[in-house]
Parts: C-alpha cells; sequence; structure tokens
C-alpha cells in the first residue's frame, strides 16, 4: 500500500508513503486523517516519505483543496506533523504544495526520523499533551 498508517503509539501517528501516489491513493489518505481529527482527539504525526515516489499536479491539487476545506480541524486537533525527507524530488513536492496552501498546523520537514521526533516530542510538550512512549528517547 502507498500510504500505510501505524496508529500504535496514537496520538502519534506515522504516515508511511511508499512508491508513486495517485489521486485516489490521496483521497484515501486524506479520508482516514479526516476520520483521525474527528475523533476529538489530538494528534501529531510523522510522515516518513523515504520511499516516496512521484506524486503528480492533479494529485497535489486534492492534498492542497483538503487542507483548505479542512484548516479549521486540523488547526484545532493536528499539534504538528515532521515530515522525514530525504529525497530532493519530495522537497520539490513539499515546496510546491506550500505555494497552493498555508499549512493549518505546525509543520516541519527534516532529514532524518530522530530529527522529527525530538521536533514532535517537543510539541506535545508545548501542547501539554502525554508524550507517548515512543517519543520519550527524544526529549
Amino acid at each position: 500500500m502507498p500510504v500505510r498508517t501505524d496508529l500504535q503509539a496514537m496520538p502519534l501517528v506515522i504516515f508511511h508513503m511508499e512508491g508513486d501516489l495517485n489521486a485516489a491513493q490521496l483521497k484515501s489518505y486524506l479520508g482516514e486523517v479526516e476520520q483521525l481529527l474527528s475523533s476529538g482527539q489530538k494528534i501529531g504525526s510523522i510522515s516518513r516519505t523515504e520511499r516516496l515516489g512521484k506524486v503528480d499536479a492533479q494529485s497535489m491539487k486534492l492534498v492542497a483543496d483538503w487542507f483548505k476545506q479542512n484548516a479549521s480541524l486540523a488547526s484545532e486537533r493536528w499539534i504538528g506533523s515532521a515530515i522525514v525527507i530525504t529525497s530532493a524530488t519530495v522537497r520539490f513536492l513539499l515546496s510546491s504544495l506550500m505555494l497552493l496552501v498555508r499549512m493549518p498546523m505546525p509543520y516541519k520537514a527534516f532529514d532524518s526520523y530522530d530529527a522529527a521526533a525530538r521536533w514532535l516530542a517537543g510539541r506535545f510538550r508545548n501542547e501539554n499533551l502525554p508524550l507517548p512512549e515512543s517519543l520519550k528517547p527524544y526529549v
């Protein structure tokens, strides 16, 4: 599956994105995100894109439109989004997305999982939320 969601450490959500993603796959992912945010629980996420391939322009617009439509929900419940990027292509995709829409939650791109986890652990602490066990080594 191109996007796999790991919920084992809720409220920490880890998205594993692999291969080329099309609009249908991204719609499924965004539906899952919306369901998580609608649950009422605040979440923090790490998106692992180390194995992400291509994402077409139509799909990028779909993501931008979703963030515009769900900005209020995302800003209320998504405490932070750490994105692990090791590819110039994926860095370009993220930059392109930022030109289309302002992200409604704090986000930051990192070149390693450890750096992303440290930042997200800080976001949990800043929000006075219990720190997920898997983030405790990063405090």
